[in-house]
């Protein structure tokens, strides 16, 4: 096998920002001891911590001409964002040519996204360490980062999802002739670091894109999507919801010709709202947006296209998989429940048109297959939810829609309970968080939701999540303990009815809401045909 070209250089003068828990042993020359402030530190041989001194003695080992500057991001013994921030900061003033991480955050900040933006805007190369459960965390998963992890499986440095993977025979100290293996992400992004500082001894100009290019195997796949016309075509919704064919937008028309009413057995003509002939129907899309039993049709159509049935909700993810996380640049307004089938799609629909009718170009994000009827781009419901790759897919998704875009509004399926997970939040609420930096989510309620599970979620959503919380009362009224998401399947007819309450009820809600939290707007359906809650989320985002 040909050597590395990168083997013969030592990262000669190569600047170096290793950002862990400090430096405490003098083992190599030229390494700079500071805190996260700038501060000037000294070694102590007493201090019986060994994590950034081992990271750094594995970069010296691989580079050892290379200049260290050790920076100790430990606030009272916690490296947390605030610390791993100003540590970034202050490597950029110190103009480093590479970045160490071996520490993250689970959750998207969009402080870190900018200084780590910040960074590679100066040509800095950072590396950091993937986290060891697999899952997304932060900035490794940032793009333009270079993550990094170990692999017992492998036996060269290879680049494969999306992450530069060392062998771990590669990854141990030798501090004179003393051996010692070592395993873990951090160590691994340790070497991988000074091997970006040999190349960079060879090549000063060489970016992270370069760097990855050259360790990747992977081809690239081109899909290209065609659009196909549609002529005399037909629609059939299966929704619950109470859509009325009026509030259909006009852009439907270009898709499609008429609307199935099933109850009178009659397709209805989109523009003049009249009955038309069977006949002139060549071909129907079945619009299953509550994952109705298909096997209850009985169109007698050859063309017929089901979207939404359970079958078709598997996981197509992998392309979207293959890219890291990216910054989204427009405000993202996130449409959650307490329960299921709480009106989600109508706050999101009539919420879009307000933007849509105010001269904003808004993107949509949805598991209800009604928004496809609507332009809006649907999102495939995981039968089994996979870290990182699902985290991968929500924010390609949710990034792609949002080009040339001036606000994204999304939806998030079923309930936000705990569900199976051991987090405070359901794990799609979870996904979602950690993919996109929400600016508000609206919250849908009925009755059946205490004030006590509110505040818990008040909580999680404003304190951990970072989001402005509003509440929209919802006359609909089905519980949590009902259906675990809004696409599961219904086996029974029956068990898809929804209970609607009350106007008074509704109102006497929302009034003891506002009373107990009145630092979050609390609306109901009139104040969203009113445009009340349009307004107030544009007083919030201005």
């Amino acid at each position: 096998m040909e050597k590395p070209f990168y083997l013969n250089f030592t990262g000669n003068n190569i600047k170096i920002a290793v950002i862990d828990d400090g430096y405490h042993q003098t083992n190599y020359e030229n390494i700079i001891l500071l805190d996260y402030k700038g501060r000037s530190l000294l070694c102590d041989n007493d201090i019986d911590i060994f994590h950034g001194q081992n990271c750094i003695d594995i970069v010296k080992q691989i580079a050892p001409n290379s200049i260290i500057y050790s920076i100790d991001a430990r606030d009272i013994n916690i490296i947390n964002e605030m610390t791993i921030i100003e540590s970034i900061e202050l490597a950029i003033k110190l103009e480093v040519d590479i970045i160490n991480i071996s520490q993250g955050l689970k959750h998207a900040s969009s402080e870190l996204m900018n200084v780590i933006e910040k960074a590679l805007n100066k040509n800095i190369i950072i590396c950091a360490a993937k986290d060891s459960s697999k899952i997304i965390n932060y900035p490794c998963d940032y793009e333009g980062v270079i993550s990094v992890d170990y692999n017992k499986n492998i036996e060269q440095i290879i680049y494969s999802d999306i992450t530069i993977q060392i062998p771990s025979e590669y990854i141990y100290l030798d501090i004179r002739n003393d051996v010692i293996p070592l395993t873990g992400s951090s160590y691994a992004t340790s070497y991988f670091t000074g091997i970006c500082s040999k190349i960079l001894e060879f090549n000063p100009l060489t970016t992270s894109a370069g760097i990855i290019e050259l360790f990747s195997k992977a081809s690239k796949k081109i899909i290209e999507v065609t659009k196909n016309e549609i002529t005399n075509k037909a629609f059939y919704l299966i929704d619950n919801s109470g859509f009325n064919i009026n509030e259909f937008p006009e852009e439907i028309s270009n898709n499609y010709k008429a609307f199935y009413d099933i109850t009178n057995d009659a397709f209805i003509d989109l523009n003049t709202k009249c009955t038309i002939n069977k006949n002139d129907i060549k071909d129907i899309d079945i619009i299953n947006a509550c994952n109705f039993p298909i096997n209850k049709l009985k169109l007698n159509y050859e063309n017929i296209k089901y979207y939404g049935c359970f079958k078709d909700l598997e996981n197509q993810i992998l392309e979207s998989s293959n890219h890291k996380i990216r910054e989204i640049q427009v405000p993202i307004i996130s449409i959650m429940s307490y329960g299921c089938n709480m009106d989600k799609s109508n706050v999101q629909i009539h919420l879009s048109n307000n933007f849509k009718n105010n001269g904003y170009n808004v993107g949509n994000l949805t598991y209800n297959w009604t928004g496809k009827l609507f332009g809006y781009k649907i999102l495939n419901y995981p039968t089994k939810i996979e870290y990182p790759q699902y985290a991968y897919y929500i924010n390609n998704s949710a990034y792609e829609e949002s080009i040339n875009k001036d606000i994204l509004i999304t939806t998030i399926a079923g309930s936000i309970n705990k569900g199976s997970n051991d987090k405070e939040l359901g794990d799609l609420v979870d996904i979602f968080n950690i993919s996109l930096n929400i600016d508000i989510v609206i919250l849908c309620v009925s009755d059946f939701v205490s004030f006590y599970e509110l505040i818990e979620s008040k909580s999680e959503i404003e304190n951990n999540y970072g989001a402005k919380l509003f509440i929209y009362v919802t006359a609909k009224s089905k519980n949590i303990a009902d259906h675990e998401s809004d696409v599961e399947m219904i086996e029974n007819e029956s068990e898809n009815a929804i209970n609607f309450i009350s106007s008074e009820k509704v109102k006497k809600y929302k009034n003891e809401l506002e009373k107990t939290f009145p630092m979050n707007p609390v609306f109901n359906e009139e104040d969203l045909y009113e445009g009340k809650l349009y307004k107030r989320i544009l007083e919030v985002l201005s």
